[in-house]
């Protein structure tokens, strides 16, 4: 039975108010239900909620670790459905929760809330428990997320994140910890910033384990579960999404946090419910591949980067390949007297042949000239070919000292060259 006399005594009182006020009709645990987080408290509710927050639970089986990214995300307004079931949850089950805000360019560490229990202490059969489970997400939401603004311009995801590997290390008896991120994964500033164009043409793996090898992290096997991943407030390429969300994916894994396949993936771009401070300006633009166009004397040229069209380091389109050639296919349908040259490149590699890299380069411009005929329309008759291996270098992306590639300047030469004669638009 729960202490009615000490510091509880108020717990209970305040916890009463919520119960009296909206949840009145729930008598057993089992028919209650989550109370939409977009629900506004009273103000009778909220002194319930602060008043657990402000409370104690000895024994605790279970912490969620919010980090909540409010700086240039687009995850919208809502707590994702799987954190409000798992918010109530652990408040049934009488856990304890820690929020952190993801803020700007040197700034420390902001923890909202710190192992602060979900839940008044007591026998967890009891019909109350399940009814101030059920407000839990409101609570959570209004009172302890509202206040993740970002204080500075920037956004650091490192330095929450390293925190969390302080608590991690050191969790309280007999409890499991999971991570919650509320973030688009797009670091501009901080040591897992993301603003360096040569790390982003590298294979996402790749650029995962660089980030890793300069931002050091052990999460201790933490469940680590990630949502608004690439819902940025800039529109990004489905082929950089994808590799925002592989390399999301490759970092937990570096940084030893598990449920890394299982629960990172791709949800559909938002395209409203920009959480970003009306205080700050935007953040600038990550620079992520991205086909450049110029005008010539002649018409149109187009380089695209290697990664927004093959898988790997091979001459396979990725599924997403197209959207990278808008510019190019919109140029052929202008005018049926466009036509245009397709040029294939690959980077320097003592591991192939000359000959075994000139045919990597063709094979890549015929998957590309097949994007534009079989797959935009274009007649066939009005695009050619040609593969030049790496004997038309951007960069020198061979190490003089060692022989081997450089692999950020490697990257890089892997594209294709796209040259469009008779268009009437470049654009």
């Amino acid at each position: 039975m729960l202490t009615t006399k000490g510091p509880n005594a108020r717990v209970a009182r305040a916890a009463a108010s919520i119960l009296a006020l909206g949840l009145a009709g729930c008598s057993t645990p089992s028919s209650a239900t989550p109370s939409p987080p977009t629900r506004t408290l009273t103000s009778e509710q909220a002194a319930g909620c602060r008043a657990i927050f402000d409370g104690s639970y000895p024994d605790p089986t279970e912490e969620l670790i919010i980090i909540d990214d409010q700086t240039a995300s687009r995850v919208g307004e809502q707590i994702p459905s799987a954190l409000a079931d798992a918010i109530t949850t652990a408040s049934t089950k009488g856990g304890l929760i820690t929020v952190l805000a993801v803020d700007g360019a040197n700034t420390n560490a902001r923890i909202i809330a710190k192992r602060v229990p979900l839940s008044q202490p007591g026998e967890r059969d009891r019909p109350s428990v399940a009814r101030t489970a059920a407000f839990m997400p409101a609570c959570v939401k209004q009172l302890l997320l509202s206040q993740a603004s970002p204080t500075a311009t920037g956004t650091d995801l490192y330095t929450p994140l390293a925190a969390v590997a302080e608590l991690v290390a050191n969790p309280p008896p007999g409890t499991t910890s999971s991570l919650w991120l509320l973030t688009d994964m797009i670091a501009n500033t901080g040591q897992a910033s993301l603003n360096n164009p040569t790390l982003l043409q590298e294979e996402p793996d790749v650029a995962a384990h660089a980030t890793a090898a300069t931002a050091p992290l052990n999460l201790h096997g933490i469940a680590w579960h990630l949502y608004g991943v690439a819902n940025t407030h800039d529109h990004l390429l489905e082929a950089n999404r994808v590799w925002l969300r592989d390399y999301s994916i490759a970092l937990c894994k570096a940084w030893r946090a598990s449920g890394c396949e299982e629960n990172i993936r791709l949800d559909p771009p938002v395209a409203n419910g920009i959480r970003r401070s009306a205080k700050l300006p935007a953040d600038a633009p990550i620079p992520f591949p991205s086909a450049k166009a110029r005008s010539t004397a002649g018409g149109c040229a187009y380089a695209v980067p290697g990664g927004l069209l093959f898988a790997g380091d091979s001459a396979v389109l990725r599924p997403e390949a197209r959207e990278a050639l808008a510019g190019p296919i919109r140029a052929l349908k202008s005018s049926p007297a466009a036509r245009a040259v397709v040029t294939g490149h690959t980077a320097s590699s003592n591991a192939y042949t000359d000959a075994q890299l000139v045919d990597l380069s063709k094979r890549r411009a015929a998957a590309v000239a097949a994007a534009l005929t079989a797959g935009a329309g274009i007649p066939a008759d009005r695009v050619s070919t040609h593969g030049v291996g790496d004997h038309h270098p951007l960069h020198e992306d061979i190490d003089p000292k060692t022989g081997l590639q450089i692999p950020g300047m490697a990257a890089l030469e892997r594209r294709a060259d796209l040259t469009v004669t008779g268009a009437t638009t470049c654009r």
